[in-house]
């Protein structure tokens, strides 16, 4: 008890909330967390206007206007405009710069097609009922969210991490101080 009384920074270092390990880890974590957020982020910046087939038909396929469509795991088409519908009116909302000025190189437009075989069926079959619609390239594109994978892969780990260190810290809490699981005395 005297050692405290003679030497206050002794006493204050071990009630310190701030020592440089525990701001080097909140740091850490602080990092981790905004590059996990980060493509949200971005992607809040980007207009993707959805729309239903029959805006797609009336307004957009009828112009001209599609440069390409991405079908997304079978069950949503990106719409992509032509760069030369940037300065058209209709499109003007969807073609303006996103994030820091950069073009929206798309997709523009989205919506939900049902099976893709009844979406590939339908604008065949406008094709052939409106020759004047040109025929428009058509790429089927597989994505997942990597977030909720890896969150998927990481929440096991961290979940025993977490019980290991509670187990740790409330063994070295019962011997009177001392931080060793296998300290019985």
């Amino acid at each position: 008890m005297n050692n405290q009384i003679d030497n206050p920074d002794k006493s204050k270092e071990g009630k310190n909330k701030f020592s440089p390990r525990r701001t080097s880890t909140i740091w850490i974590y602080t990092i981790v967390f905004l590059l996990i957020l980060l493509p949200s982020i971005f992607k809040m910046f980007v207009s993707v206007k959805e729309i239903t087939w029959m805006q797609f038909e009336k307004d957009i396929l009828t112009r001209n206007a599609v440069d390409r469509i991405e079908i997304v795991n079978k069950e949503t088409a990106n719409i992509f405009i032509k760069k030369e519908f940037a300065k058209d009116s209709f499109f003007k909302e969807v073609m303006k710069p996103g994030f820091a000025n950069s073009k929206n190189n798309g997709p523009q437009y989205t919506f939900n097609i049902g099976t893709a075989e009844s979406f590939e069926r339908k604008l065949e079959a406008l094709q052939i009922k409106s020759p004047e619609i040109q025929k428009v390239d058509i790429k089927y594109v597989t994505k997942s969210n990597w977030f909720w994978n890896a969150i998927g892969w990481l929440l096991p780990f961290i979940f025993i991490f977490a019980i290991w260190n509670f187990i740790l810290k409330r063994a070295g809490g019962t011997a009177g101080g001392s931080s060793s699981i296998f300290n019985f005395g």
